[in-house]
């Protein structure tokens, strides 16, 4: 209750300061034990938007996604429209709003869709218009179920890094270069990869993947002599 009470906050713009106003709801963002308060407090969404056997909710922190299964387009869209009304609803009566202008849309199908392209979502009378890849932590998702988009993102940021390590193979020992590949490359390279390194991984992406010069980059860590 301590971190939580008796806080504050101001605005200055230039040399003014507003006046102080307390802080009476929520909780401190950037803490260590804000993630883990804040899932409490926003602990009754699920309950609010009905959640069932296709309707899902996965949240942490200030991220929420909300997917609706279905064989329908616009059944599909009605039930979301409803689902994100009820969402903003209990986000009001916590004294939140939705930011429609973070808000994204994303409709998912191995094959093409029968209304293309799908319709807009309606929230909070504005129109969110589907895109054809999401951003999910990190990780690049692609409306046909694809991860094209994401290995070349992959693959991109590792030569960016790959090209640096020839700098670092200049200072660091063996020891240190197998830890900083380990960490940096091979970490950014395979991020997520239990998410995306499954059956719909081609032979396409796994050549990308292990093609020159990213197979070559363990030399570094074998090469150096200081």
């Amino acid at each position: 209750m301590d971190f939580l009470s008796e806080r504050s906050f101001q605005v200055k713009m230039g040399k003014s300061l507003s006046a102080i106003k307390k802080l009476k709801v929520g909780c401190i963002q950037g803490s260590i034990l804000g993630p883990k308060l804040f899932t409490i407090y926003m602990r009754n969404l699920p309950d609010i938007l009905g959640i069932s056997s296709k309707t899902h909710l996965v949240a942490y922190a200030d991220d929420a996604y909300v997917s609706i299964a279905g064989n329908d387009v616009d059944e599909v869209k009605t039930t979301l429209e409803r689902t994100m009304a009820q969402h903003d609803d209990y986000l009001l009566s916590i004294r939140k709003k939705t930011n429609v202008s973070q808000t994204e849309l994303i409709y998912f199908s191995r094959h093409e869709l029968p209304n293309s392209p799908p319709p807009p979502l309606l929230v909070k009378e504005n129109n969110i218009y589907p895109s054809q890849t999401m951003k999910v932590l990190g990780v690049k998702f692609q409306n046909n179920l694809k991860w094209d988009t994401h290995v070349n993102s992959l693959v991109s940021k590792s030569k960016v890094i790959f090209a640096k390590l020839r700098y670092l193979s200049k200072i660091l020992n063996q020891e240190g270069m197998k830890k900083v590949v380990t960490s940096h490359f091979y970490g950014m390279l395979y991020y997520s990869s239990q998410v995306w390194l499954n059956e719909l991984t081609t032979y396409s992406h796994l050549n990308k993947l292990t093609s020159p010069p990213l197979q070559s980059v363990e030399v570094f860590t074998w090469t150096n002599q200081k």
